[in-house]
């Protein structure tokens, strides 16, 4: 099955942008403190089904990006 969108493809600022949209419905405005793009390798392990890749970047998370820096939550994108 063919990706819908391919986010290498797409610029960051316009991830962003649609990100932004998704919350100000919620009247959330959210402040992008930083982005992180894997493009050699996947810092995770994407087999299993869904609960097990979000289960995955939880881990990733904890030990890797709340250490690197402050925020209060992290969004995956596939």
């Amino acid at each position: 099955m063919k990706a819908m969108l391919n986010l290498h493809e797409v610029p960051s600022s316009t991830i962003f942008s649609v990100l932004f949209q998704m919350y100000i419905m919620l009247n959330i405005r959210i402040v992008l403190v930083g982005l992180e793009i894997w493009t050699s390798e996947n810092k995770i392990r994407m087999e299993g089904g869904a609960g097990d890749v979000l289960a995955n970047f939880v881990q990733w998370r904890e030990r890797e990006l709340v250490p690197r820096r402050r925020h209060d939550s992290a969004q995956l994108v596939l």
